[in-house]
């Protein structure tokens, strides 16, 4: 017994001298603490930004607990920039010199629906990704495998949000690429639970296929449909590189609305050449929006419009994040039928980092302003005005308060 008495006390000796080396002191032990909170807070950022996940998420460390906090886009990406957080160590490794409890203080962003996702492949064998996916890690995925199956080239023009069905999601957008891969010109098209594959094979052997896969090879919940037909009777409608792709919008239909398979041409005689069908037909214009020229209605527009979609900023960043694209082109929109003024003023926290730079609610008022200005509102219409730190609606105590108070302000003006 004794023995291992001695054992004990001699490890524990060598566990504090490491422990002192690695965290210099103060001859007492207390500055042992500090330190190991300042290195862990370093790591979990890096983590952070390893995963990109800086753009939405804060951490806070104190001893060896951290606090994250911010409005993830999907639940994927907040589990996996917990993992990243609660992984951060420094030196002594993860018993001494690690994060022992990561404490969720996040929120999710609000669900799209309907939940779509698209790869359309061009004529030169590129091949174009829009619509939603369910966080970074699935869109690396699909973008890893649209790179080896489409070595011609890829342009991505995927949002993560928030809204995905439950189920392989992921793996099924990944088969439906492969099947693509297979065509000679066509689309895939993920609305919901269903997975659309249309276009040109080259032989009825690949449409035979690609048929019986769709049938056999898909999981539960989702459902797979096939649109295949000879090379001669389609006509690929052309791609075009500069055209967005509409970001996230909680209330509205993506642009890349999934259509319902056409019927079958006619068949063509000995003396009539095939009747080509377009894979994605134009929309019906829209009706022109009626005109709102009462600053009270136009003002009640856009706070209808902000309700339950705020814009808001990371910690000491203007960078407005990529979740609040949908309601500023929302907002650009509305723009057009209230034909005033607008100011946009931007805020921040009063936290040191923010309060480190004082130019930084003008900064984001600026960004916003330019965003508006790009999607076509007049410039000389906006105005934009930094208010700093001053007129807080949130907590500036709590981690979520400081979240509200990084935020913008709307205001129609004569």
């Amino acid at each position: 017994m004794a023995r291992w008495i001695v054992l004990a006390g001699v490890t524990a000796l060598l566990v504090i001298g490491y422990f002192a080396t690695q965290y210099p002191t103060d001859g007492l032990g207390r500055r042992n603490v500090f330190a190991i909170a300042a290195t862990l807070q370093k790591k979990a950022e890096g983590a952070l930004a390893k995963l990109g996940a800086q753009q939405w998420a804060t951490v806070v460390v104190d001893g060896q607990s951290a606090t994250l906090a911010g409005e993830a886009p999907t639940e994927s990406d907040r589990q996996d920039a917990i993992d990243a957080v609660r992984a951060a160590e420094g030196p002594g490794g993860k018993w001494i010199g690690g994060i022992a409890v990561v404490r969720n203080a996040t929120t999710l962003a609000k669900a799209v629906s309907p939940y779509e996702w698209a790869a359309q492949l061009g004529e030169r064998g590129r091949v174009r990704l829009s619509g939603y996916v369910p966080g970074q890690r699935h869109r690396r995925a699909i973008r890893a495998e649209a790179s080896r199956l489409f070595p011609q080239g890829i342009e991505d023009q995927m949002v993560i949000a928030q809204g995905a069905p439950t189920g392989a999601w992921t793996e099924t957008a990944i088969w439906s690429l492969a099947q693509l891969s297979r065509l000679s010109a066509g689309e895939a098209r993920f609305k919901d639970k269903i997975i659309l594959i249309r276009g040109a094979a080259p032989n009825a052997g690949v449409e035979t296929d690609i048929e019986q896969a769709a049938a056999t090879k898909i999981s539960k919940p989702y459902v797979g449909k096939t649109d295949i037909r000879p090379a001669s009777a389609f006509e690929l409608a052309p791609q075009s590189p500069s055209e967005p792709t509409s970001p996230p919008q909680a209330a509205a239909t993506p642009a890349a609305a999934a259509a319902p398979p056409p019927a079958p041409p006619p068949t063509p005689s000995s003396t009539a050449p095939p009747v080509p069908v377009a894979l994605a037909p134009p929309e019906p214009a829209a009706a022109a929006p009626v005109q709102h020229d009462n600053g009270v209605d136009c003002q009640k527009l856009i706070d209808k419009l902000m309700a339950n979609n705020t814009i808001v900023f990371a910690s000491a960043s203007s960078q407005i994040r990529p979740v609040a694209f949908g309601m500023l082109d929302r907002l650009a929109q509305s723009a057009s039928v209230c034909p005033l003024k607008i100011r946009v003023t931007g805020h921040t926290d009063t936290t040191q980092a923010e309060s480190a730079d004082p130019s930084l609610s003008q900064a984001r008022a600026d960004a916003v302003v330019t965003y508006l200005s790009g999607k076509g509102v007049t410039r000389k219409r906006l105005a934009a005005i930094g208010a700093g730190a001053d007129q807080p609606v949130g907590d500036n105590n709590t981690l979520a308060g400081q979240a509200k108070n990084r935020r913008i302000e709307i205001t129609v003006t004569n």
